[in-house]
């Protein structure tokens, strides 16, 4: 019911734009995980080793992280994901 009923707020004054990128092992990227963690590293909150059963969905390694700017966060996001 609270995640039905619950009305989402944002309120663009506060001063962080998080993000959630997941990885998986088997797909190649661009950029590795230690090159996008001595990048962003400031600005990451937690790296993950996501259970198995949760990998799935989410992805073998997760990264949390929070930028003062929207185009931080895309730029970050982006540089996960190629």
């Amino acid at each position: 019911d609270t995640l039905i009923d619950h009305e989402p707020c944002y309120n663009p004054e506060r001063p962080y734009s998080s993000v959630f990128v997941g990885r998986r092992k088997e797909q190649a990227y661009q950029h590795s995980m230690e090159w996008i963690i001595e990048r962003y590293q400031g600005a990451i909150i937690q790296r993950i080793a996501m259970d198995p059963a949760l990998a799935e969905a989410m992805g073998d390694e997760v990264l949390i992280a929070r930028f003062p700017t929207e185009q931080q966060v895309f730029d970050f996001y982006a540089d996960c994901v190629r």
